[in-house]
């Protein structure tokens, strides 16, 4: 299974001396993290059997719990 946070290795940036750009974007990037792990920000929708969710990737950062069965997933474009 791919997952780009946990297979990154930023998270072992430390400061820098005399980069005062490249420190300030891994200090953002980590509470720019630290607030999608936020979970009073978080929605979850359990679905049925027979129910679908349907999410436009460009307005939604989303993922998933573990869960028993079988996943079908179909990506899709609408114009």
């Amino acid at each position: 299974n791919f997952n780009e946070r946990a297979r990154d290795s930023w998270h072992q940036w430390q400061e820098t001396d005399g980069l005062p750009e490249i420190d300030a974007f891994y200090r953002a990037l980590s509470e720019f993290e630290t607030m999608l792990e936020e979970p009073s920000e978080a929605l979850q929708l359990t679905l049925q059997s027979g129910e679908m969710s349907v999410i436009d990737n460009w307005r939604v950062l989303h993922s998933r719990e573990g869960f028993e069965g079988e996943r079908w997933l179909e990506g899709g474009y609408v114009t």
